[in-house]
């Protein structure tokens, strides 16, 4: 069924699907790896899983794609307004939220400098 699909959108988006690509890329890359350490097998492995669920959940119909997006957003949605909420309500929380935020800032312009 993968193999089969096909989009009708334009220009590379159109192609089929390559399913064996994933597996030989992620193969080549635990065959690469000279030392045979616990955590790199660990991350290598949930890297393989993550892939392989990504490939999935892209391969579903539009339907149910659909369906677990609006199942979901409530709880997510409500969520967002909770932790809102909660920061509001203390100024210990609001002072927490922005030196959080400004270290992060301060971290993303450091690294952008540091690629220039």
């Amino acid at each position: 069924l993968v193999r089969a699909y096909l989009s009708y959108l334009p220009g590379e988006l159109s192609n089929k699907w390559r399913v064996d690509t994933t597996k030989r890329s992620l193969g080549e890359y635990l065959l690469s790896i000279h030392r045979i350490d616990s955590f790199r097998i660990f991350t290598s492995s949930a890297l393989i899983i993550a892939m392989n669920v990504i490939k999935n959940v892209a391969c579903t119909p539009l339907e149910l794609q659909r369906m677990f997006v609006r199942s979901t957003q409530p709880f997510i949605v409500s969520g967002i307004i909770l932790t809102f909420y909660i920061v509001v309500n203390s100024a210990v929380n609001i002072a927490i939220f922005w030196i959080v935020f400004c270290i992060c800032v301060a971290y993303f312009i450091y690294r952008y400098l540091l690629d220039k």
